[in-house]
């Protein structure tokens, strides 16, 4: 649990804007298979927006909602969905203080910051998969 961030993040993570239409969001998240977005203004970090905030406002458990969803995300930005108070974690740190931030799961990814630029990202399945090859 000493091996850094750096050893265990994405490097380069996709990334959106502020000014990203929703409906762009989530087809880049759905498209790179992906549940967490870093929003970046500028190359700093500003935001993150996950496939959950979009679910949240897109009823998509009701069939007959593809109007009301459109209305939704014709209203709606970016950066009113997303998270602006982001926890982050710098690749220095250690995975053991990653897992210290995300063990009450209340958020499940961390971009690495540096310099206030997006440098990775890191979430619960990197820290699942480690303690899988690294645990005996």
């Amino acid at each position: 649990m000493n091996a850094t961030i750096s050893e265990i993040m994405t490097v380069q993570p996709v990334t959106v804007s502020v000014d990203t239409p929703l409906p762009d969001v989530y087809r880049i998240a759905k498209e790179h298979s992906i549940h967490h977005l870093p929003v970046v203004d500028g190359g700093r970090l500003v935001g993150i927006i996950s496939r959950t905030d979009l679910e949240r406002v897109s009823f998509v458990n009701d069939p007959n909602s593809a109007n009301v969803v459109e209305a939704m995300w014709d209203f709606l930005r970016t950066e009113n969905l997303m998270t602006r108070s982001v926890v982050t974690i710098r690749k220095d740190q250690t995975v053991r203080e990653a897992a210290e931030l995300l063990k009450d799961g209340k958020i499940h990814a961390l971009p690495v910051v540096e310099g206030g630029e997006i440098a990775g990202i890191v979430t619960t399945t990197d820290l699942i998969r480690y303690l899988l090859e690294n645990c005996d």
